[in-house]
């Protein structure tokens, strides 16, 4: 969990020094956020079924 974490917080640090460059950035951007909307969805999902377990 936390090699996971140092990778991620080594690629944001890349990340800030590279400036986006155009469209390529942006997907760059946009890819990085897909898993934190993975992740959200997920709590999401959690979130409903403890909903319906705990009327």
């Amino acid at each position: 969990m936390r090699e996971i974490s140092r990778n991620a917080a080594s690629e944001r640090s890349e990340a800030e020094v590279k400036e986006p460059d155009g469209l390529a950035g942006d997907i760059k951007s946009i890819r990085s956020l897909i898993p934190l909307a993975l992740g959200m969805l997920v709590l999401m999902a959690a979130l409903a079924s403890l909903m319906k377990i705990l009327p």
